[in-house]
């Protein structure tokens, strides 16, 4: 299943079939994780995936469309430092937990060259 699964997720063609001459053109997917020592590290693991598109509108075939979500988990060595920091400075802070961000981009191709990439994250 995984070797399947990267291949699927590596395959330079992308998914599915393409018109002879558009080769580059479908979507196309990534998956990355990482894991850190938790003594030594604020971020503990981290995850991001995400998806891309090619020519996905008629005219404007070297223009990508991008899906992505990334995800951080704050260590728990990180959160008791927060907690400790709270109970001795007196102030109430929040206590880190993770991080989620989603993120839209869109490639436009304006000349051979150059592009103009607007990216919205939340």
């Amino acid at each position: 299943m995984i070797r399947k699964l990267y291949k699927i997720l590596h395959n330079d063609q992308g998914f599915g079939e393409n018109e002879a001459g558009k080769e580059d053109e479908g979507i196309s997917a990534f998956i990355r994780a990482s894991f850190s020592p938790t003594r030594s590290s604020l971020i503990d693991y981290y995850v991001d995936a995400g998806l891309a598109y090619r020519g996905l509108f008629e005219g404007r075939d070297s223009d990508t469309v991008g899906l992505s979500v990334a995800y951080a988990h704050i260590s728990a060595d990180a959160r008791r430092a927060d907690r400790d920091a709270n109970v001795y400075s007196g102030l109430s802070m929040p206590v880190r937990k993770f991080e989620t961000v989603y993120e839209a981009t869109y490639q436009a191709l304006v000349v051979p060259g150059f592009t103009v990439q607007p990216d919205v994250q939340y």
